[in-house]
């Protein structure tokens, strides 16, 4: 497969490194909540990244996913995305990082 890769933009050490950075800034900016915050991923383009992420943290927290199409069956967006799945963890009153 690398093969078929003209460049690496980041490499996987720069990519854990950043993620590691991000994960830093949200625990500092969740440390004094009382009430665990919801990670909502786009699926399925943020599965690996979100799990990447909430690796990091030492408090609790819920995480869901929406799924999102603008595409319909064809490669071109009709402009009018609509939420094809919801989410099943109800969010009112919550703090929610997408």
């Amino acid at each position: 497969m690398e093969c078929d890769i003209e460049r690496v933009l980041w490499s996987q050490d720069q990519i854990s490194r950043r993620v590691s950075d991000i994960a830093s800034e949200i625990s500092a900016d969740f440390h004094s909540f009382s009430s665990p915050p919801v990670f909502v991923g786009v699926a399925t383009g943020a599965f690996l990244f979100l799990a990447d992420l909430v690796r990091h943290f030492s408090f609790p927290l819920t995480v869901d996913f929406v799924r999102v199409q603008s595409y319909g069956s064809g490669t071109e967006s009709n402009g009018a995305p609509s939420i094809s799945l919801d989410l099943k963890t109800d969010i009112k009153g919550k703090h929610v990082v997408v």
